[in-house]
């Protein structure tokens, strides 16, 4: 995303391709391999902030991408203090809490996202939640950060906590309980929806 936002699509479709269809791989293996040693070889520079796990996935792709470009797939996990500290962002790609994504944009080390991209029926954008297309994915009017798993913010009670509350007849249990604001709370209606949904269904598949 910070050099060669391109790259991000593919990868994606080698994410994509590799859980599916083996079949294709191997009835087209052939033209697939001329094409490859046609084109420019690419090397890929991602960067992960402090996500072991998710670097380790990552590497795993470094075959697909290698046959699929003829380049080299580089996955690297970096802390946060040195990515903070560094005056340029040595990568294609970084992977960043969207926490910080502010701190990247003042400091001019990210890329906007390609209108063609956010328009692509593959990224589907209108299927995301309004919280994350509408707040994590920009910085001002300028789209600088595509979602990987966002998980939305929540607010848990233990099963006491809510009983009382409930006991006590508080409409404004939660306003004398937690500083919210209004506003905060429209805004994550929609991730809490989804949220209460999801607990309700396992709720019923675990009786």
């Amino acid at each position: 995303m910070t050099q060669r936002i391109a790259h991000l699509l593919f990868l994606s479709s080698v994410l994509l391709f590799s859980l599916g269809c083996k079949k294709e791989l191997q009835s087209t293996g052939q033209k697939r391999d001329n094409s490859t040693s046609q084109r420019t070889q690419v090397e890929l520079v991602v960067q992960i902030i402090e996500d072991p796990h998710l670097a380790a996935c990552l590497s795993n792709l470094r075959g697909e991408w290698t046959e699929r470009s003829g380049g080299q797939l580089v996955v690297e996990e970096v802390a946060l203090k040195d990515v903070l500290s560094a005056d340029r962002l040595q990568a294609d790609l970084i992977i960043y809490p969207s926490r910080f994504l502010g701190t990247l944009v003042a400091r001019n080390a990210l890329r906007t996202v390609r209108s063609s991209v956010l328009s692509s029926d593959s990224f589907a954008i209108a299927d995301l939640l309004p919280l994350v297309r509408n707040r994590l994915m920009p910085f001002g009017d300028q789209v600088y950060a595509l979602p990987l798993g966002e998980p939305p913010l929540m607010i848990a009670l233990s099963a006491a906590e809510a009983i009382e509350g409930l006991r006590n007849s508080q409409p404004q249990f939660m306003e004398d309980n937690f500083d919210l604001k209004a506003s905060r709370r429209i805004e994550n209606a929609a991730a809490v929806e989804l949220l209460v949904l999801a607990i309700g269904k396992i709720s019923l598949t675990s009786r």
